[in-house]
């Protein structure tokens, strides 16, 4: 080292403390570095806030639902549940327990026979909603024997029409003597 530059570093370090830098051996950062670094910060925060996301996402979906319980007088296997959403999403249940996110449903409940139950309930948050099935429909017999007998009306055979309401009439009062 000259004389000169071992005069000069000193210099210029006290100048520096002086001016509020405490470390006056770092070099300056160029437009580069602080480019990089910048960077760097930012691509990982945006990947911690992803985690962070899918951590709320999972904890809401786990936590913040309601439940629906399909209740029978009679236990049939093989019932099927699909749930439709108001916006027209569709999911495929086939079990007696189902949790859902709270609001409105439109549940579609078909046994193996073919028979299908329509139900509109409201799911609450953690609460079980308890559907009463039946599967077997009211039987009416004045509306199932006047739906029989208006598939063969005709107009002018209104002899038949008694004839055969008299027949069905005699028949179901010996079935119910029986």
């Amino acid at each position: 080292m000259t004389k000169n530059t071992a005069t000069k570093e000193p210099e210029i370090a006290q100048k520096s403390v002086a001016a509020g830098n405490l470390s006056p051996s770092l070099p300056q950062k160029g437009k580069l570095e602080k480019t990089q670094s910048l960077l760097s910060v930012i691509s990982t925060s945006i990947g911690l806030l992803g985690v962070a996301g899918s951590v709320f996402a999972y904890g809401l979906s786990s936590f913040y639902t309601g439940s629906i319980e399909l209740v029978e007088a009679k236990e049939t296997p093989g019932v099927v549940v699909k749930v439709y959403t108001r916006e027209g999403h569709e999911s495929v249940f086939h079990a007696r327990h189902i949790d859902l996110m709270p609001g409105d449903y439109h549940l579609e409940i078909s046994s193996p026979e073919g028979k299908v139950v329509h139900v509109n309930p409201t799911v609450r948050f953690h609460e079980t909603s308890k559907i009463q099935l039946s599967f077997t429909s009211p039987s009416n017999k004045d509306a199932d024997r006047e739906f029989k007998t208006d598939k063969k009306k005709r107009w002018w055979q209104f002899w038949r029409r008694s004839a055969e309401e008299a027949k069905s009439t005699a028949q179901e009062e010996s079935s119910s003597e029986n």
